[in-house]
């Protein structure tokens, strides 16, 4: 007398995986540092550059504060452009 086992259920070969692979891991962890890096470079450059002015022409934070408004105006359009360069819109 021989035993009969349940047949294992077979797995749907069509269906797509949900689970993010290595190199798309890898993707967003870039884009992020990007993103950062583009807002830093951005704000401190326009840091640096309303210090130097408002030295250069004697005023009291007049343009420091101009250009640090530029520099986040400026970082939050570079990263539009990142976010939405990677995304294909």
């Amino acid at each position: 007398m021989s035993v009969k086992y349940p047949a294992k259920p077979q797995r749907n070969q069509n269906k797509k995986s949900t689970k993010p692979t290595d190199n798309q891991l890898v993707r967003v962890f870039v884009l992020l540092s990007q993103l950062g890096l583009t807002m830093f470079c951005c704000i401190f450059g326009g840091f640096f550059i309303g210090i130097w002015l408002d030295k250069l022409f004697q005023k009291e934070y007049v343009f420091l504060i101009a250009f640090i408004l530029i520099g986040i105006f400026s970082g939050f359009y570079q990263c539009y452009r990142l976010i939405s360069k990677e995304l294909n819109l």
